[in-house]
Parts: structure tokens; sequence; C-alpha cells
């Protein structure tokens, strides 16, 4: 299990942490792909030292490096960022790809594991012919970044050997540092990943691809079920989301007479 946990590095509590040390760290163990867990203030409360600038021409100097943050992209649920960096005696300049997960709450863990699943997708497509390890890091260094690389490792040890053990893989990086998964609420996240991406797997489409070809490939007939991938695929949708209780449809009934979908649970809105 230590070989599993190679390909990552996970970094100690960043709260107090100087931006120097880490981008020194960065730089000296040839990182490329970064995976920040938290964001900087949260609830008035500092959870990580800001290590980069603010997207723009401008370079700006942290410690011995001359950093520049040259593109950021932010979606709802996380951010992307490419920072170029060199030392000021140095003539070769370096870039690392940094993927900030946003919306994990203070308290508890994400209602969905989805984001959560994409931006690890992301991640693994961008640094799949990259050599280097994988820097995550989070706040204390023991929660998010630990439901990360365990999600990670399940994930890819399920696709691998098609079997999984999630108390071994935490009992593991328990050994190299404690108190990993910190309460019982991260750990149930770990297996609410797995079962969203094992039984729903990966829904996102690219539409450079052809949204008319999808669809089409979507219509045709899954083997194993004798129905349409789309079928199959809403089918999930009703198994994942939330139900919502007879009583509630009553209300909404009397509310504004919609009808019950008979093929469901939830209301069809009228024409």
């Amino acid at each position: 299990m230590k070989d599993k946990l190679a390909p990552s590095l996970s970094e100690q509590s960043l709260s107090t942490f100087p931006p120097t040390l880490l981008t020194r760290m960065i730089h000296q163990e040839c990182v490329e792909t970064v995976v920040m867990l938290t964001n900087v203030a949260e609830d008035g409360v500092v959870k990580c030292a800001q290590y980069w600038p603010p997207c723009s021409p401008r370079v700006r100097t942290i410690g011995h490096l001359l950093i520049q943050t040259v593109e950021e992209t932010i979606f709802a649920d996380y951010a992307i960022r490419r920072i170029k960096f060199r030392t000021q005696q140095g003539s070769s300049c370096r870039e690392i790809t940094q993927f900030q997960f946003t919306s994990w709450p203070r308290r508890g863990v994400p209602q969905s594991p989805v984001p959560w699943l994409e931006l690890r997708r992301k991640v693994r497509i961008h640094h799949a012919q990259r050599k280097s390890r994988i820097l995550v890091h989070c706040g204390t260094g023991v929660s998010r970044t630990a439901c990360f690389i365990a999600t990670d490792i399940a994930i890819d040890e399920y696709e691998k050997e098609g079997e999984v053990g999630v108390f071994d893989i935490v009992r593991c990086m328990r050994c190299e540092r404690p108190m990993m998964v910190r309460c019982m609420d991260q750990y149930r996240f770990i297996y609410e990943s797995l079962q969203e991406d094992f039984e729903a797997g990966d829904t996102g489409i690219r539409l450079d691809e052809g949204l008319f070809s999808i669809v089409t490939s979507l219509e045709e007939v899954n083997p194993q079920t004798g129905r349409t991938w789309m079928y199959d695929q809403f089918d999930a949708l009703n198994y994942f989301t939330i139900d919502i209780f007879s009583s509630d449809l009553s209300v909404l009934r009397e509310l504004d007479d919609r009808p019950i979908n008979p093929y469901g649970r939830y209301p069809l809105v009228k024409n």
C-alpha cells in the first residue's frame, strides 16, 4: 500500500505556514500539479496562506522565487490556475497547474460527491503523462487531503484489481500520518464518492466531441440491461438524488394541482 501512496505528497497544516516554504518545496520537489482543497479563508478563519499572486501580467516575488499567475478559470465548485515561477538567479521558467476545490464546507462534508469527483478526473487527465508527484493540501493536512488521497487510491485500485478496501487504505495512510480521515462523516464521504463513481460513472460530456453523436450513442441499447443508456442514466439519477416524500407531493397538488409522474416519485410540471 505504501507504493500506492507514492504518487501524492500531502502537506501539513498550512494555516500558519509561510508561503515561501511551500513555494520552495514545490520548486525543489519539481511539482507540476497541486490540488488545494480549501479556501484561503472560510467564515473569517484563515485556512491557508495564499502562495500565488492574483492573475495578472505582473510578476511577484515570494522568497527567492519570481511567480506569476498567467491563467485562472473559475467554476462553480473549483478553480484551475496556471502558475509560472523561476528563481531570481535562474533563467529557465517552470509551470505548475493548481486545482483548488472551493465548495467544501467549513464544518461537515459536501452534500454531493459529484463536483469532488469531477475535480479528481480533471486532475488525473491533466497529470496522466507526468511522472512527478501530485501535491495535495488543505488547511490541516489530515481531513480533506486524506479524503482526496483515499478516494483517488480506492478508485484507481478498483479499476486495476476489481476490488477495494477503504479500511486498509485509511489504515495505511494513518501509519504514514496519524489521524488521516479525522471523523466518521469524512469516512462515510469516501464511500459515498466511491458509490457515485462506480454506479453513475463519468456522465460529463465534451461538446467539442459532437453533441449529436453523444445523444445518439446514449439512445443505443445497453446489452446488460436491455434498456437505452440514457434510460439507465436517468434511472441512476433517481437513485442518487434526494427523494420527495408523499406528504410533500400532496402539498404540491393542493398548491397548483400538478399531476404525479407515474414513472417516478417526482411531480410533472404542466405544459
